[in-house]
């Protein structure tokens, strides 16, 4: 009898492991087709030509995906030394961009034989990997949790969370391939660590390692992840690593770090993450020599991570390999000691950090973030970590360090907007896992639903630009679109395809990923070499004379031609070039020239013969019709 009802109990598992299994496929299909759908059918989305739509960093990943292929899948010949990406410098592309997802969607193309337009096909590639984060979602509660229902109302509640969809719309994003690897991570670390097997732990260093080759942005995630373990370590003095097979977790990032070129050449290994990690690993070796006092064991690992930090200064002294981060870090700075707000004198804060303050990079405001995540969810999230905190009982390592990097990811969103997806990611996570250890669980459960329930009709409201109207605002305004279409396509057919375009590094993209003309300036600033070239660049734009500029394109980029934008230019790089909002241009600047309107004026410009002008078809508030592009070829 005993042996039935243990068949049937079995059976019975299996089906709710089955019934979650199939709600999570149909929510990972739902979501891809809803960033996918969504998408194309945007009025300003062309299915057929991708000209217009590729500007900016998506134009570069076009760029790298378009090389892969002609390269037959395969590694491109000059891939370790592009002459394109950085003229007059040739590029190390692997070594430079975390190289990923531009390697997924040529395979996929290529093998799978597909007739779409590679844009579209990029489109739907990277909308399933977008959606398939809530699987490391679904994983790590289930695994804290043991409760499917309360793993599939997770999943529900990220699925529902406007934050999550940031990135609808965009062609190429770094983080829709890589923040679903931090996730399945994330779940496979908290199974790991409910069962402690070494393959497990193996596993979910595997997703580190791959989020991290992915994003570069991903480095400071896993500090954050790190540093909050440490917080952990030094409340309750245990740290992960004590965990039997935990030190399998490192073996993915420390091959990563020596053999992926982004991460070696970005010093993973000598990075504040690393240090962290020799930390945690020190407690947890000392922990597992005998019966030595907690204090002890905290010492073991801040000697450790001491002796780290040293050898990681002597590396990045000899090598000469330090600064690739330091632009985040002066951001970071500046940030914090002007309340997040951009100082009203742009000298007050390094050209770097000008540079890097910007687009999705921007303060978020509070409002902002609640409109992302919804009221419904943090208030439920507020309200569950106060009944935590009042409560008696003690919160376990795992649900800690989950409840502190919820809390942090807040502050996090509001310094790089880009990041509000985070804590759109772990809410879900942390409601459930804290909900479900409740006394009050089947109460706290029913909230939830009914959390989910309203989020759903909020996302409605945050994202009504893209459900309702179908529109992206990176592909505002059309006639705008339109133009660099025209540019583009002008390039192609009256430029020779070797000669070097110098440009902005949003226009710029758009020719490479197109005509495959080299250009002097690319969107990624990882590197001292592309911030200083961005900083001459602008520098000689605003500051010096039309026959100053002519020397600096001719001497230090090597160009016979110049691409000018009136818009990224004249609007978007005033500030970061160093001048005031509304200071007018230097008096007998290159950029005083350049930016006029008056036919003369443009055509007058001694040393330079003006080859094309963009039709002047975008109205002004005035009413006034105005153009955005001019390139020229130097005399």
């Amino acid at each position: 009898m005993g042996a039935v009802l243990s068949d049937d109990a079995g059976r019975l598992r299996i089906l709710h492991h089955s019934l979650g299994g199939a709600v999570l496929i149909v929510l990972v299909a739902l979501g891809a087709a809803l960033r996918f759908e969504t998408s194309v059918a945007d009025p300003n989305f062309d299915v057929r030509q991708p000209e217009g739509m590729l500007k900016s960093d998506p134009a570069l990943l076009y760029y790298i995906t378009e090389r892969i292929l002609e390269a037959g899948g395969g590694v491109p010949d000059d891939f370790r030394a592009d002459p394109r990406i950085q003229h007059p410098s040739t590029t190390d592309i692997p070594a430079e961009f975390t190289v990923g997802q531009e390697f997924l969607v040529a395979w996929l193309h290529g093998s799978g034989g597909s007739t779409e337009p590679l844009h579209v096909f990029a489109q739907r590639v990277m909308s399933w990997c977008a959606a398939g984060f809530l699987i490391g979602i679904y994983i790590l509660v289930l695994a804290r949790t043991r409760s499917i229902p309360w793993a599939v109302v997770a999943a529900l509640f990220a699925f529902s969370i406007a934050a999550n969809y940031r990135t609808i719309g965009y062609i190429f994003v770094r983080e829709d391939l890589s923040l679903p690897l931090f996730a399945l991570h994330l779940g496979l670390l908290a199974f790991a660590v409910a069962r402690p097997r070494w393959p497990v732990f193996l596993a979910a260093g595997c997703a580190a390692a791959a989020a991290l080759s992915t994003w570069h942005a991903m480095s400071f995630l896993v500090s954050v992840e790190l540093f909050l373990a440490a917080c952990v370590l030094f409340t309750s003095r245990t740290s992960l690593f004590e965990l039997p097979g935990a030190a399998a977790l490192l073996i993915a990032p420390l091959l990563a770090g020596l053999f992926v070129p982004a991460l070696s050449h970005g010093g993973l290994l000598v990075s504040p993450a690393a240090t962290l990690a020799v930390v945690l690993c020190g407690a947890g070796a000392m922990a597992r020599r005998g019966k030595l006092t907690k204090r002890m064991r905290l010492a073991g690992g801040v000697a450790a991570g001491a002796g780290h930090v040293a050898l990681a200064f002597g590396w990045t002294f000899f090598s000469g390999r330090g600064g690739s981060y330091s632009h985040v870090y002066q951001v970071l700075m500046a940030k914090l000691l002007s309340g997040g707000a951009l100082p009203e004198d742009p000298h007050e804060i390094p050209f770097d950090a000008r540079l890097l303050w910007q687009g999705p990079f921007e303060t978020l405001r509070p409002t902002d973030i609640l409109a992302w995540l919804g009221w419904p969810a943090v208030l439920i999230l507020i309200a569950v970590l106060v009944r935590a905190w009042t409560r008696k009982t003690r919160t376990p390592g795992f649900e800690l360090w989950a409840a502190l990097f919820v809390v942090a990811s807040f502050p996090m969103a509001w310094l790089f907007g880009r990041l509000v997806v985070l804590p759109g990611l772990l809410i879900p996570a942390v409601v459930a896992c804290f909900g479900a250890r409740d006394k009050h669980a089947p109460r706290l459960f029913a909230l939830t639903a009914v959390v989910v329930f309203l989020q759903a009709f909020l996302i409605q409201s945050a994202l009504r630009p893209f459900l309702l109207n179908h529109t992206q605002a990176w592909y505002l305004p059309p006639g705008r679109q339109n133009e660099i279409a025209q540019l583009v396509r002008w390039v192609e057919a009256n430029i020779p395809s070797e000669e070097a375009i110098a440009a902005d590094f949003m226009n710029s993209t758009a020719i490479l990923a197109h005509s495959q003309n080299p250009i002097c300036l690319q969107p990624k600033y990882e590197t001292e070499k592309s911030r200083r070239a961005a900083e001459e660049f602008l520098s000689g734009f605003f500051y010096g004379t039309p026959a100053e500029f002519h020397g600096l394109l001719t001497e230090r980029f090597q160009v016979r031609y110049v691409l000018i934008d009136r818009y990224t230019l004249g609007s978007l790089s005033s500030y970061t070039a160093g001048l005031r909002a509304g200071e007018p241009w230097p008096e007998g600047s290159a950029a005083e020239s350049f930016l006029s309107q008056e036919g003369e004026v443009l055509q007058g410009i001694e040393g330079f013969e003006l080859v094309y002008r963009s039709p002047a078809t975008i109205l002004q508030r005035g009413g006034q019709p105005y153009d955005f592009f001019r390139l020229y070829r130097l005399r």
